[in-house]
């Protein structure tokens, strides 16, 4: 009897094992995201839409600590521009948006709702003080009646062993 070769019956019944798995490229992130959208929104030359008096000089790209890109734009006013040439050195303000500051900024309604929590958590402070002093009051009130039922408990055992000891007798 002449036996098979196992592998190439292994090879011919199981497929090929798939090339070595790649991830797919992972999506940019928020910030990076936001950042690539200002990029193409702003244009040097460009009037800025806070201060539309302020014309955008300049773009940087930051790199921050964690690798995420933060978009930096320096502006020059008025003032810097009408200046001569011939000045050294003109120190103007970079203006780094922090994320927080690029992506959302507080309203009104949540710097209401902020003094509205604040004004919940003043009024539970107090309540929790006055619990506080009522459970201390109780404290000493059932510390005041243990220390009466032990004394009742002794009276009514040293009661008895009298009474016990003159029925005895």
């Amino acid at each position: 009897m002449i036996e098979p070769d196992w592998a190439t019956v292994a090879m011919k019944c199981w497929p090929p094992p798939p090339p070595l798995y790649k991830p797919p490229p992972s999506p940019p992130t928020c910030a990076a995201a936001a950042a690539a959208r200002l990029r193409q929104k702003i244009v040097s030359g460009q009037f800025d839409e806070e201060n539309p008096f302020v014309q955008i000089s300049s773009v940087l790209l930051v790199q921050a600590d964690e690798g995420v890109s933060f978009l930096v734009v320096d502006r020059i006013g008025d003032i810097y521009r009408n200046l001569p040439r011939s000045a050294d050195v003109i120190v103007t303000t970079v203006g780094a948006r922090h994320k927080c500051q690029q992506e959302s900024c507080a309203t009104r309604a949540e710097l209401v709702g902020s003094s509205n929590m604040q004004a919940t958590l003043s009024k539970l402070e107090t309540e929790n003080a006055e619990l506080r002093s009522r459970s201390e009051e109780m404290l000493y009130e059932n510390q005041r009646l243990a220390g009466i039922i032990i004394s009742w408990t002794v009276f009514c055992l040293t009661t008895q062993t009298a009474w016990s000891y003159k029925v005895i007798r």
